[in-house]
């Protein structure tokens, strides 16, 4: 990664706009992406921020902070210039679900109307360059989005972390307070990522982009772990012990269908633990030349810091 450098206001507004648009941040990614980048900016700059939202009371929060909340929904036309006029650098954060595709083929023609001059999108780690019909649905549209990126805009950069550390509270923090946690990773590593690691590598391309233009960013965490080893340092932390109990792929997608998981999401997360329980994914940042530290220029945080910290989340019922 290059030196963290400074692109002054100025220089952006010369070739269009200065703002920088963040489409999602009502969302699990795009809140945190944007309380990094306003934390970044600190109140002087926070009003290069504009954030779109379907419904814009979800943005109270950061109008408060000094953003600049819009409607924004890349099906409805009526909302694409008032979001999208001098913003130079936008990231529109897409669903985990089978819409995202026809979502960002709307809101990158869009941002092309309107001027936008570069694009960055969250993608996954290890998307393949080619795919056909027999690829998981989420890989097809990560891929079909990455491509579209590159061909849409004079600049783009594109970020691909690995699981987010922040998986474990986002979505089984009731199976750790049942006590045991279900999947079909075996014995398979993998580095988890703090998703505020993620965000500030977001603050330095939104607010820099020329400095990492053309760039695609693979980002791991600092240290590989399985599910058990994961699960025994949240216990460390809950007071209570957590089992993880590695089941057949087969069995453990009929699980997640039977929740009423649609079955875009079910195939994309059975790929998931396809890439745990292969080790695809058992790449720590140290070993990925230090990309994440290099452009945040700091330690990562550890899972153990991250469980510390949110261990309020994982409670036992009374």
């Amino acid at each position: 990664p290059r030196p963290r450098t400074a692109t002054h206001p100025h220089t952006m507004a010369a070739e269009g706009g200065d703002k920088i648009f963040i489409s999602g941040a009502s969302g699990f990614s795009g809140s945190t992406i944007a309380t990094g980048l306003l934390a970044k900016l600190g109140a002087g700059g926070a009003g290069r921020v504009r954030l779109g939202f379907r419904n814009t009371d979800k943005g109270a929060a950061f109008a408060e902070k000094g953003a600049e909340v819009v409607a924004f929904d890349a099906h409805d036309e009526a909302t694409h210039a008032a979001a999208l006029t001098g913003v130079h650098t936008a990231a529109f954060i897409t669903p985990f679900n089978e819409t995202a595709k026809a979502y960002y083929e709307a809101a990158i023609a869009a941002a092309v109307k309107a001027g936008v001059k570069h694009l960055v999108y969250l993608a996954a780690a290890g998307v393949p360059e080619e795919v056909d019909d027999s690829s998981p649905g989420i890989v097809k549209t990560h891929r079909a989005a990455i491509n579209l990126t590159k061909a849409s805009a004079p600049g783009w950069t594109i970020i691909a972390p690995t699981f987010f550390q922040d998986n474990v509270r986002q979505y089984n923090a009731a199976s750790v307070k049942g006590g045991t946690v279900y999947g079909a990773a075996g014995d398979g590593k993998y580095s988890p990522i703090d998703l505020r690691d993620i965000a500030a590598v977001y603050a330095e391309v939104l607010t820099d982009p020329a400095a990492h233009d053309k760039k695609e960013y693979t980002l791991y965490g600092p240290e590989k772990l399985t599910e058990a080893e994961v699960y025994a340092k949240l216990s460390e932390h809950v007071g209570y012990e957590v089992k993880y109990q590695s089941v057949p792929a087969e069995g453990f997608g009929k699980t997640l269908a039977g929740y009423g998981i649609p079955p875009y999401n079910v195939e994309g997360l059975l790929f998931l633990e396809t890439v745990k329980a292969n080790n695809w994914a058992a790449v720590t940042d140290a070993e990925n030349g230090d990309t994440v530290k290099g452009i945040i220029g700091r330690d990562l945080i550890k899972i153990d810091e991250h469980f510390a910290e949110n261990k309020a989340a994982f409670a036992a019922s009374e």
